[in-house]
């Protein structure tokens, strides 16, 4: 059994771009099994005082207003047994001093992921939140005493 794939730029924060994903979807597959929702972006470290508008505005259109539009476009080609994911971060349970958009998008979309569990389960669709933590980008370093 061959592998059906399709490859198609979507802006997850603009609602006609999601349609025509959605929309290409139905047409190409007819149905989703598995909804993988993994946009997501961060912003400067800053205090609140010093993040600006746009970047706080991206960040939350990306991580949290992204995620409810492509469920909601997706969500009418899931059936009785598909699953939604959302890989979210720790940051949807942990408060990052400096992170204060990226940590409210990811909140809410813990908060949307919870609703959307509950709303569900009555059609039999499993909804999963991820909820990773970070990396370290390079080997740990000791401290010498």
């Amino acid at each position: 059994m061959g592998s059906r794939v399709l490859a198609k730029v979507c802006d997850v924060r603009d609602p006609e771009s999601v349609a025509a994903l959605a929309a290409s979807v139905k047409k190409q597959f007819g149905r989703v099994d598995i909804l993988i929702n993994n946009a997501g972006i961060a912003h400067p470290s800053l205090p609140v005082e010093k993040l600006s508008y746009p970047d706080w505005k991206a960040v939350i259109d990306t991580n949290l207003t992204g995620t409810f539009l492509v469920t909601r476009a997706i969500l009418v080609l899931v059936r009785h047994g598909g699953t939604i994911v959302n890989n979210l971060s720790i940051a949807a349970k942990q408060v990052f001093p400096g992170w204060s958009a990226y940590n409210a998008s990811k909140h809410g979309a813990l908060g949307l992921t919870n609703t959307l569990r509950e709303e569900l389960r009555p059609r039999g669709i499993r909804v999963i939140a991820l909820l990773p933590g970070g990396t370290h980008p390079g080997p740990t370093r000791r401290a010498k005493t």
